[in-house]
């Protein structure tokens, strides 16, 4: 009986054994499970931070151009002829007003010469024609004056009778024609003795004058022609003629530039056009120059222009500064289109669109991940400035963010100085 209690009593100690093992088991897989369940939740990641830092910041459009000079003269001969003297050579400095070159005048003094002689002729056969008028018609012309006076005093006098009952109103009428008839004459010898005589004839000396006139100024004006004058002040950048050269009129030959006023032309995309404005800063330099010259926007054309990939805007760009350049260098561009004073910057990287188009950022806060609704201010070429004021200077925001990414999400920062 004794070891019948004693078998019993280890069969129970057995089955306890297994009990508590299988306990034990059972916490072990909820404790693993449940330890399996967090360590997911709270996944971990391990990405680069940067800072948020206060700086200046510009927006700018590079493009390149070509020099021009910003005024320039194509000068021609407003007449055809043969050059004589060429006065400046191409380099030179010409004021407004100097004589650069002129043509042979041989020609043309002597077609001067002969048309003087016409004007002189033509008002010599006038004269004589007044001479001839005076002579033939000034006695006649005198006596018809007198005549004239004396029919108007004796019809002045007899409207005085007529009006005192003296004589009849046919009796007036008849000093009346008399005046009449006197002033009549008068007035046509009146005409043939200032008009010297028969009016066609002077009518004709009078026409041939004036064109005798017309032809000397149209001379006179040649000869003022035959010399080429500079209208305005810079420097002779062309020379196409020689002396001796025969040249047509209104062909170019001298190229007159300011060369120590120079432009940049060059063409915006369609795309950054809107981005350009009168006024704005630029810089300007040369492909392997460490030195660069000021400059602005100064004209920007009201058209834009087809090209191979998409429209483009012509744009001028006036040097302001002190510069070696010459016409038809090329150059590169630099526009300053915004600018930004101690601006929040961070790196361009670091923002993202949600699906309804709106810009924002992951700020590291406490270890997580915390999400900022942002605007973009300046576009710099690597930094872009920020609008919010959730976001200090010196805070900590993540670039390159996973998709994975949520807000309250643990993050460890990959940069050796966080």
């Amino acid at each position: 009986k004794y070891m019948q209690k004693k078998r019993k009593m280890k069969i129970n100690k057995k089955r306890l054994s297994v009990f508590i093992s299988a306990l034990v088991l059972i916490i072990f897989i909820v404790y693993v499970g449940i330890s399996g369940s967090n360590e997911k939740k709270s996944e971990k990641f391990y990405l680069k931070t940067a800072v948020v830092k206060s700086e200046d910041i510009s927006a700018t459009v590079f493009t390149s151009g070509k020099i021009f000079s910003s005024k320039h003269r194509n000068l021609s001969f407003a007449i055809s002829g043969k050059v004589e003297n060429i006065f400046y050579d191409e380099g030179d400095y010409v004021k407004k007003g100097d004589i650069i070159a002129d043509l042979d005048t041989e020609d043309l003094l002597k077609r001067i010469r002969s048309a003087e002689m016409n004007v002189l002729i033509n008002q010599k056969n006038i004269d004589k024609l007044r001479l001839s008028g005076e002579i033939n018609y000034e006695t006649a012309y005198k006596n018809s004056k007198i005549n004239y006076e004396v029919a108007k005093k004796n019809y002045n006098d007899n409207v005085k009778l007529f009006n005192e009952g003296v004589i009849s109103e046919n009796q007036l009428g008849d000093f009346e024609t008399a005046l009449k008839i006197q002033e009549n004459e008068f007035v046509s010898i009146k005409k043939k003795y200032e008009g010297y005589g028969n009016g066609i004839d002077l009518e004709i000396l009078k026409l041939q004058l004036e064109d005798s006139n017309n032809v000397l100024q149209e001379l006179e004006n040649d000869l003022k022609n035959t010399k080429l004058i500079a209208s305005m002040n810079g420097t002779i950048t062309r020379k196409m003629v020689e002396e001796g050269d025969y040249i047509v009129e209104n062909n170019a030959s001298f190229t007159v530039e300011t060369i120590d006023s120079l432009i940049v032309k060059t063409e915006i995309s369609q795309y950054d056009i809107n981005e350009i404005d009168y006024g704005q800063d630029v810089l300007i330099s040369r492909s392997g120059d460490e030195e660069e010259f000021k400059g602005v926007v100064s004209k920007i054309s009201p058209i834009a222009l087809e090209s191979t990939q998409a429209s483009v805007v012509p744009i001028e760009i006036e040097i302001k500064s002190n510069n070696f350049y010459k016409p038809n260098y090329s150059v590169n561009v630099e526009i300053t289109t915004n600018f930004s004073k101690n601006a929040k910057v961070i790196p361009y990287e670091s923002i993202l669109k949600d699906d309804d188009n709106k810009n924002y950022i992951f700020k590291l806060e406490d270890g997580k991940a915390k999400k900022l609704y942002i605007e973009k201010g300046v576009n710099g070429p690597l930094l872009v400035e920020i609008i919010t004021d959730e976001l200090k200077i010196d805070d900590i925001i993540i670039v390159n963010p996973s998709k994975d990414l949520k807000e309250g999400s643990i993050v460890e920062s990959l940069n050796d100085e966080l």
